[in-house]
């Protein structure tokens, strides 16, 4: 029998103050899934927490990110193969069902597994024969799936010493997806967004015109809302989160429980890929039933009103959305999609092949070309046509803005079990924000704006405890970044990650200070010209020199415009938007 300490593994803010409030924190080592949680057990509590994150290097994750890739490029090649043409038999849709709903989240998913097993293993080496008290978690933030963490541990490490601790009231629920759109809003805004602005978009929008073109306008359409009111010379048939009505009867029916699962592909000894695809046969079999009424709604409409282009904004990558766009391109629709962050031509990150480029006939960029896209990936086929059309989103100030010396907007953070090992990594992020806020807060007879996400709370923004509780600093959490820079002239902004802040940013009157992403890195070309306009670093104690430098007055201005001319252009983007479209019409008729 094993003498090594329990070990105890959280994954949220709750399950650490269950921890600490029942004492299980006092007889063994803490870790957990979230990074976040090293700094508020630290803050609270006083109480010492790693997370698992720090067993695995960016090496790490970029192996296990490719070995993701190829397992479910596979799986779902296989299941389209079968599945596929199995339900095509029964209801004439010739579909790549399982590409179209799995081959972009479902990479998420299994990195997920992978990450954790690979971590556990190691933590296992650390702490041989030591036994686990794991908080339970529910591995459903892409797919809507039973799997927790008891099911995880059975499969994966079935000899493994461990107990599930499942707090009361504490389990659990489904998790939502921001993808872009759904990130913490006020409440207010939040129902004014979702009911009074599509109503009073509905009624003015004039009525289905006979012999008139029709556009259908898929949702959310990003910096694309403009053609809700715009699109005049065409019919503009809106789709929304909750679809077409249904009728009652006329659809092809049938169930996912009758289908033929392949699983000759799956690698035979991995226990992940067997929990991978065990999670999409649950999450297809709810989506099915509803995906062939919602399809049959949108034929009935097609064939009312035939949709001579469909355009969407936000990546149609899962649910709804993701069937609807295979369905359109399958019978011949032509579909624009549009660009809606960054990392896109500029740095290297394949699934947005799986996301984007490979779910419309058009893509519209900020910038970047079909030039960019073949340097990045001279490996790669270019199915879609890349048109360069501008960034609509900027920045309008107010006349009078608030001086501010410098703005730091932080990082959401992500779990390991999330979003988090694809990008910088868990505890990599937290260390540079817990560095640089340390920096900027000895910094004295200074105006420095700390901007976490819109209403922050430990389980996403991982250094609440600590800039709290820094007098010196000002915390601006409600309202976006954009809206703060509308009201605010800072003379520099401070980014952790080159994420959208960077492109929203980039045309202010103010010194860029960039910290890197090694797991989307940019290309050479772009990186050489956002040198010439901002302090980009992968080094901390380089950032704080060049933060030492900017508050003595020291800092050379950077103010070159190249990196911004060719990925955020500016102009008439609405004009070169509405004038695309009525090509795509006119080639469609």
């Amino acid at each position: 029998m094993s003498n090594s300490p329990p070990i105890v593994i959280l994954h949220a803010a709750a399950d650490a103050r269950h921890c600490v409030e029942h004492g299980l924190h006092r007889h063994g080592a803490i870790y957990s899934t979230y990074a976040g949680l090293e700094v508020y057990l630290a803050e609270r509590y006083g109480v010492a927490c790693t997370c698992l994150s720090r067993f695995l290097s960016t090496e790490d994750a970029l192996g296990l990110k490719e070995r993701a890739s190829r397992v479910v490029d596979s799986v779902l090649d296989s299941l389209d193969a079968t599945v596929s043409r199995e339900i095509a038999r029964s209801t004439g849709w010739d579909m790549r069902w399982f590409r179209a709903l799995y081959s972009y989240i479902g990479k998420y998913h299994l990195l997920a597994y992978m990450s954790l097993a690979e971590a556990v293993r190691r933590l296992r080496t650390r702490h041989h024969g030591a036994r686990l008290h794991v908080y339970n978690f529910k591995f459903n933030r892409y797919l809507d799936t039973s799997s927790d963490m008891d099911r995880f541990l059975s499969a994966c490490f079935p000899d493994l010493p461990a107990e599930i601790v499942s707090p009361p009231g504490n389990a659990p629920a489904r998790q939502g997806r921001d993808w872009h759109t759904d990130r913490a809003q006020p409440i207010l805004r939040r129902i004014l967004r979702r009911t009074l602005v599509p109503w009073h978009t509905h009624f003015r929008r004039p009525r289905i015109v006979s012999g008139r073109p029709s556009v259908l306008l898929i949702q959310p359409l990003y910096q694309m809302e403009f053609l809700l009111r715009e699109l005049t010379d065409f019919n503009a048939v809106v789709w929304r989160e909750n679809g077409f009505p249904e009728k009652e009867g006329g659809a092809p029916t049938g169930s996912a429980s009758q289908l033929t699962w392949n699983t000759d592909t799956l690698p035979s000894a991995d226990p992940c890929c067997s929990l991978f695809l065990q999670d999409i046969q649950e999450d297809f079999a709810k989506q099915f039933p509803r995906s062939v009424r919602q399809i049959s709604a949108v034929a009935a409409q097609h064939k009312n009103t035939p949709f001579s282009v469909a355009v969407w904004g936000n990546s149609p990558c899962e649910g709804m959305r993701a069937v609807l766009t295979e369905y359109l391109r399958s019978i011949g629709v032509p579909v624009v999609g549009g660009q809606h962050g960054n990392v896109y031509g500029d740095s290297y990150e394949p699934w947005h092949f799986d996301s984007d480029f490979n779910r419309c006939d058009v893509f519209l960029t900020f910038g970047f070309t079909e030039c960019d896209l073949k340097n990045l990936y001279p490996d790669r086929q270019i199915r879609t046509r890349v048109v360069p059309v501008g960034y609509l989103n900027k920045v309008h100030a107010v006349r009078r803005r608030k001086p501010v010396d410098l703005v730091f907007p932080l990082t959401n953070s992500y779990a390991l079990v999330a979003e988090g090992m694809n990008r910088l990594l868990p505890h990599d992020l937290v260390d540079r924000q817990r560095s640089l806020l340390s920096f900027l807060g000895s910094v004295p007879s200074a105006t420095v704006v700390v901007k976490p996400v819109c209403h922050p709370c430990i389980d996403t923004c991982p250094t609440l405890p600590i800039f709290e509780k820094m007098r010196n600093l000002r915390v601006i959490s409600d309202i976006t970044f954009v809206e703060f820079l509308r009201t605010h002239a800072p003379n520099a902004v401070l980014l952790d990650f080159p994420g959208m802040p960077l492109f929203e940013a980039i045309r202010l009157d103010a010194e860029l200070l960039v910290m890197d992403d090694p797991i989307h890195p940019f290309s050479p070309h772009a990186l050489d010209l956002l040198k010439k306009r901002a302090y980009y670093t992968a080094d901390l104690s380089e950032m704080v020199g060049f933060l030492a430098l900017f508050f003595e007055g020291r800092l050379e201005k950077k103010r070159d415009d190249s990196f911004a001319r060719h990925y955020v252009r500016d102009g008439n983007t609405r004009r070169l938007i509405l004038d695309l479209l009525r090509h795509c019409v006119q080639g469609a008729r």
